[in-house]
């Protein structure tokens, strides 16, 4: 039941980040599976820049500080 939960707070978390398009593309480079060269092209362009910016440690400390 805990793991469930977790599942269902990180979809939530992603949902609000990205598209479920864009989630999907993600998910597929997580799993090392092959992208087309448009969903290439558009991770490079779009979905990393998202992903940099969250693993920011200063963006996360920030957001953590504002939320307290």
């Amino acid at each position: 039941l805990l793991s469930l939960k977790e599942d269902f707070s990180l979809e939530y978390a992603m949902s609000q980040i990205f598209t479920g398009k864009q989630k999907e593309i993600f998910l597929k480079k997580l799993r090392q599976e092959k992208l087309t060269k448009t969903e290439r092209e558009y991770f490079s362009r779009v979905i990393k820049k998202k992903a940099y910016a969250l693993a920011n440690p200063e963006l996360h400390r920030l957001a953590r500080k504002l939320l307290e």
